[in-house]
């Protein structure tokens, strides 16, 4: 079972919600949500975004990097929502694009130096 499986059905039983009240307020279909819970199917990663700040989660949390559900806005879970985001939209990018973000990981990274 995955940490998304764990924390949704977590939050669901601690609310007394079933699927259709907690598929409302993440703001996704019930099949949707029952397919999560299930691990047929995941969602997109700018979902899991959205349902970090709907269940009021940490994105590490989702993601199974830590047991705690309490909400950060460290630097970390900042750059997991960053990783998700390009992860999703790599697909969509062009080779000379997909160049351009890495020159500039490049140099944010090399910056400061």
């Amino acid at each position: 079972m995955t940490n998304l499986q764990i924390a949704l059905i977590r939050y669901r039983e601690k609310h007394n919600l079933n699927q259709t009240e907690l598929s409302n307020i993440i703001g996704c279909t019930r099949n949707a949500l029952a397919n999560w819970e299930t691990g047929r199917t995941t969602p997109k990663a700018e979902v899991y975004k959205q349902i970090a700040e709907k269940l009021n989660c940490s994105l590490s949390y989702l993601l199974g990097e830590t047991d705690t559900p309490t909400p950060t806005s460290s630097p970390k879970d900042q750059l997991q929502g960053i990783k998700l985001a390009l992860y999703n939209q790599t697909e969509e990018l062009t080779e000379e694009q997909m160049e351009d973000v890495l020159k500039f990981v490049e140099f944010i990274k090399n910056k400061d130096k």
